[in-house]
């Protein structure tokens, strides 16, 4: 067995109060915070205001217990799956759930579900206790080409996992591992191995690992197709996470496990304060895990990622955007009429506050917010950090026109400018 040391105690994990007592299954991070769901249908959040429940009862309002929850590219969405047949989009901007339930006339429920690419393009990949896993791509507001398949022989699958590029990872009940790029599955491994695999994630260096119940991790590096054991001092696990440097485990007996991603120093064990079961974790700031009865704890680090300290100054050269990037998008839509509207779009491709209210907005409320001066709204719902589709591109191919971030900015400056400062 690997050495173990106690965690210091003032980067100890915490419980957390929490409004609900609903089992929790999983948990993930999007830019808006922390969600997690649960029995009966609970999707549970921190958007900043402390833990509490955004969907009571599910994707069709039905109660359904929900096992997995995955999140696309850019944070803006979360995708939700469980049993009997559920499976929903929750829209974190819009505070909307979306149903894509019953898909492929499939009813039994749903194990674990993964997801890549952006709001409006993401593929969805669902499986079950028999082996199948179902995939189909969002168009618009609905799932296109729901397609089953099914790498093994016919074991659960408890666990999926999709790199940025899309490349998808699946374990079953068997020992197995399944690899999906263009085309078939492929088993991948893991060889002359017993256990049983419970969770699959994957780490900043798009390495694979995969947490079981004999207490081993076994890292799959893609490049060189190998295979490497990592013991834990847990003598089973059920869950298994990475930040950018370091690995996270969840053992049986509810105790957390970390180690440095390039290290061969020992593993350090973290009590946790609850007797409760722990079912998931998710690393982050703080690091985050979840289980029965509601039970949330979490783990604040040492030093936030920069990516996440609070701005003690604004940004140097950004005052003059402080007032309209603020404003809702009734107050930008309303002083552009659809020339310079879709002149925006047409030039836009990178982030900016217009935008994300823009590529979140569907045609019919886009032409509210204008008063009805857009005979057809350019946009639906569409990606809003990897560029704006223009609307009448959305059944072709997805054409995103090319110009710096300095160029973009200066448009929109001088609409915001002209219109929102200078009245």
């Amino acid at each position: 067995m690997p050495h173990e040391t106690d965690a210091e105690t003032d980067h100890s994990w915490q419980p957390i109060t929490t409004p609900f007592d609903a089992d929790l299954y999983d948990v993930v991070r999007t830019d808006d915070g922390p969600f997690a769901v649960g029995g009966g249908g609970t999707i549970v959040a921190n958007r900043g205001q402390g833990w509490e429940p955004v969907v009571e009862s599910g994707p069709a309002g039905q109660n359904r217990t929900l096992r997995s929850i995955a999140t696309i590219d850019n944070g803006a969405r979360v995708w939700v799956a469980g049993a009997s047949g559920a499976i929903g989009a929750y829209d974190l901007i819009r505070d909307r759930i979306y149903d894509f339930s019953y898909a492929n006339d499939i009813s039994g429920s749903w194990q674990s579900i993964a997801i890549f690419g952006t709001a409006g393009s993401e593929t969805v990949f669902v499986s079950n206790a028999s082996g199948t896993i179902l995939s189909g791509t969002l168009s618009g507001l609905e799932v296109t080409g729901w397609s089953p398949s099914k790498p093994g022989s016919g074991a659960a699958i408890p666990a999926l996992a999709a790199a940025a590029d899309g490349v998808v990872y699946a374990v079953d009940t068997g020992g197995n591992v399944y690899e999906k790029r263009p085309g078939e599955w492929t088993a991948i491994g893991i060889a002359d191995v017993q256990a049983t695999p419970t969770d699959v994630t994957v780490g900043p260096r798009k390495d694979v690992y995969v947490a079981a119940d004999d207490g081993m991790i076994y890292r799959y590096d893609p490049a060189t197709e190998r295979w490497k054991p990592i013991e834990t001092p847990a003598a089973g696990l059920r869950a298994v996470d990475c930040s950018d440097d370091h690995l996270v485990a969840v053992s049986e007996s509810n105790a957390v496990f970390r180690r440095p991603l390039d290290s061969r120093t020992s593993w350090q064990r973290e009590p946790t304060p609850t007797g409760n079961d722990l079912l998931a974790v998710a690393t982050g700031y703080p690091d985050i895990a979840v289980g029965k009865a509601g039970t949330v704890i979490e783990r604040p680090p040492r030093t936030p990622p920069a990516e996440d300290r609070p701005s003690e100054t604004p940004p140097a050269g950004n005052a003059s955007r402080a007032g309209p990037c603020d404003r809702l998008e009734s107050e930008l839509l309303g002083r552009l009429d659809r020339t310079e509207l879709e002149s925006l779009l047409r030039h836009a491709d990178c982030e900016s506050p217009l935008l994300e209210h823009l590529g979140l907005l569907e045609s019919d409320e886009a032409e509210s917010v204008l008063g009805g001066r857009l005979e057809r709204a350019p946009l639906a719902v569409l990606p809003v950090r990897e560029g704006v589709v223009r609307g009448d591109e959305r059944k072709g191919s997805h054409r995103r026109s090319s110009c710096d971030c300095a160029e973009t900015e200066s448009k929109l400056e001088d609409v915001l400018v002209e219109r929102l400062l200078c009245e």
